[in-house]
């Protein structure tokens, strides 16, 4: 008998978990199917733990934050990222923990953290700016870390950036090696020129994402 993958075990905790956590017992949607690790997606709120379940909704909306399409996603990383470190910037005993794991596991200098930040985006660096992503917002439709750690350290400020990964099969391949155009975007005459070795460090003929003015390479 195969063991089951972590994505399968994870599945079956959750489908338990919902229970008596959910207060639907209906399945929702995704990509069009009804799946009983999917909750009706006005539900959400109650995938969060309930110590934040009412000041991460108020902070998202303060700062303008689309949480992402798959939240009612038991299975969500997204979810699991805001259950996990939220509470790291709302509750002092947890921010004292991590001060403690990020001291132990990345550097010793860090003195404090000022400051947790889900889908960070820079104050005078943003997505469309730093990275050439002209369209999107914070949140969706642009690159942001998960969870950005903002530090003192004995050298001054210092920023941990963080992506929050669950039950996915991977990273995912690059949006710009696809054969079909999409949302304005034009289509990569030739993907496998991403994998040419790029000549003196010249990365515009091999990579796609310079038609789209992104900064990528």
């Amino acid at each position: 008998m195969n063991t089951p993958s972590f994505r399968d075990q994870q599945e079956e905790i959750q489908k338990k978990w919902r229970t008596s956590n959910i207060s639907s017992s209906e399945f929702g949607y995704q990509n069009g199917e009804q799946y009983e690790h999917i909750i009706p997606r006005n539900l959400w709120h109650e995938t969060l733990w309930p110590e934040i379940r009412k000041k991460l909704p108020e902070y998202l909306s303060k700062n303008k934050i689309k949480p992402h399409t798959g939240t009612h996603n038991l299975l969500s990383s997204w979810v699991l990222c805001a259950n996990l470190y939220f509470a790291v910037e709302t509750i002092p005993v947890f921010r004292s923990l991590m001060l403690g794991f990020l001291r132990q596991y990345i550097s010793d200098a860090i003195k404090d953290i000022t400051k947790v930040e889900l889908e960070y985006s820079h104050a005078t660096l943003s997505p469309e700016k730093l990275l050439g992503e002209k369209n999107g917002m914070r949140g969706s439709g642009q690159t942001s870390p998960d969870v950005a750690f903002i530090v003192q350290t004995e050298a001054g400020n210092g920023l941990i950036l963080t992506v929050c990964k669950y039950t996915e099969h991977s990273f995912y391949p690059c949006s710009a090696r696809r054969t079909t155009s999409s949302e304005g975007k034009s289509a990569n005459p030739d993907p496998k020129r991403c994998l040419n070795p790029a000549i003196s460090y010249d990365f515009h003929s091999n990579c796609h994402q310079t038609e789209w003015d992104r900064k990528y390479w």
